[in-house]
């Protein structure tokens, strides 16, 4: 781990800094110390103004404000849950555990790496000394944060300055019958695995396949297949499989269809955090009205990501797209239903400008239906008046826990939602309105149509137990914990 530290006067400037990275999808909110409330429910004024308050509390020292960022190894695959507690035990180390401080996790470069904003004025005014805080307590901290957590050590690399700017290991290109085709894919799979975040054996291959090698099961109802094998082969320049293909299990990292599949839960618990750049620079380069694939590769190229299609002698029948940048390797499809192969080629050309005129439309319907939805009473009038007028809610996991809730149209023919966010996401997750929840009220809907939905959902409401969708309606008590999630 390699910690560097920025003195200055302005807390404003850093805060601005770290939130217009998230602005650009370059960096997420992680954490708040010393905050009333979770750092995904503050708004930016109340970021700036509980650290500016505290840094007034001694108005005659100026150079108030430090801007830290860790600095990991890319082959250290840190969860943001795991990156939270690495840097509140380096916080509480440096000597400013009990001071206000912001996390925000950047995903700009090619490892992973946070930056924390706080100031050095305590409670009682006095100041933190911040006398050579580098060299001596930086230092320390950084230390045992190594030991703590087994993080390779800033000692293993020659200098501060080249661990800074840490660099994957980029795999050469294979080409069959140059070299020993074992050892060069071999180099090409261990590298694929070290600097890479996929999620699938088709994510998988998508990297692969830049480097001219593929992970082949064999064809379903093979032998091969039904018992998890996998082999590796070099492709010709036309994709096709040439040559012997090596076992995983003779390779040296043994990347068989078994260990892979571990990386691949593994590698799921994050990877989702570094999907909004990837769907932002699909959106932005459709909404140009590009008339065609080979087009949309071109735009999505000037933002590092690249795009991988997979097609037979009828159709493309799939699409992957990999972020250079913050090495994520995604499928459309897991993206969302407008990202799949089929969707993205019916919104280029006429026919997707037409779409997208309809669903700016179905878009400023949503926004007016969204703000005459009832917060005022019970959770059941909110949820009456939105699916009695046509519209549903979607609801799924987000990050650290809490939910996503998007706003759609009943009638399957319209792609278009929006976003519930703010007072209204709040509203609706203190609430406890689940996906059960919501996936139930949506069956009930494809099933009986609306008409009887509003006495529906205050009986459903009234028989409701500890059990029935696994949660309860009334607010829950919030647990207390240092790391506001």
């Amino acid at each position: 781990m390699v910690s560097k530290i920025i003195i200055g006067k302005s807390i404003r400037g850093a805060l601005n800094y770290n939130e217009k990275k998230v602005k650009e999808a370059n960096a997420f909110a992680l954490d708040a110390n010393g905050y009333s409330k979770s750092i995904f429910q503050l708004s930016f004024s109340e970021k700036l103004m509980t650290l500016e308050r505290q840094a007034a509390l001694n108005e005659r020292i100026k150079t108030n404000c430090l801007h830290i960022s860790l600095n990991f190894d890319p082959s250290e695959k840190l969860s943001p849950q795991k990156l939270a507690e690495v840097t509140f035990f380096y916080m509480e180390e440096l000597g400013f555990g009990e001071q206000p401080y912001l996390v925000y996790q950047h995903i700009d470069v090619g490892h992973p790496h946070v930056h924390i904003i706080t100031t050095n004025i305590q409670e009682d005014g006095t100041a933190i000394s911040l006398h050579n805080i580098g060299r001596t307590k930086s230092e320390a901290a950084r230390k045992k944060t190594e030991l703590e957590f087994s993080l390779i050590k800033a000692e293993g690399h020659k200098n501060i300055k080249e661990a800074q700017s840490i660099k994957p290991v980029i795999a050469e290109k294979v080409i069959y019958g140059k070299g020993e085709t074992k050892a060069a894919i071999s180099n090409v799979v261990k590298s694929a695995m070290r600097n890479y975040r996929f999620t699938s054996l088709a994510g998988f291959n998508a990297v692969l396949k830049g480097y001219n090698v593929q992970a082949y099961r064999g064809e379903p109802g093979t032998t091969m297949f039904e018992k998890g094998g996998l082999t590796y082969s070099v492709l010709d320049r036309k994709g096709n499989r040439i040559g012997t293909p090596v076992k995983a299990s003779d390779l040296s990292a043994r990347p068989t269809l078994k260990n892979l599949e571990k990386v691949f839960q593994q590698k799921k618990d994050y990877s989702g955090h570094y999907y909004r750049k990837i769907k932002e620079a699909i959106d932005k380069a459709i909404d140009t009205n590009l008339p065609n694939l080979k087009a949309l590769e071109s735009e999505l190229k000037k933002e590092q990501i690249e795009m991988v299609t997979y097609q037979n002698k009828q159709m493309i029948y799939g699409i992957a797209f990999i972020d250079h940048t913050s090495k994520v390797v995604v499928n459309g499809s897991e993206l969302g239903r407008n990202y799949s192969a089929k969707r993205i080629q019916d919104q280029l050309g006429i026919k997707g400008l037409l779409e997208r005129k309809q669903n700016m439309l179905d878009n400023e319907r949503l926004s007016a239906f969204a703000k005459d939805i009832p917060t005022q009473g019970k959770v059941t009038n909110a949820l009456s008046y939105i699916y009695s007028n046509g519209l549903k809610l979607e609801v799924s996991k987000g990050k650290y826990q809490n939910f996503d809730y998007r706003l759609c149209f009943q009638d399957q023919k319209s792609n278009s939602s929006i976003g519930l966010y703010g007072k209204m996401r709040v509203y609706l997750e203190e609430r406890n309105i689940t996906p059960e929840l919501c996936a139930h009220l949506n069956n009930h809907v494809y099933d009986n149509g609306i008409n009887l939905i509003q006495d529906y959902i205050h009986g459903l409401f009234a028989q409701q137990s500890e059990t029935l969708f696994g949660h309860i309606t009334q607010d829950k008590e919030k647990p207390k914990r240092r790391i506001n999630w």
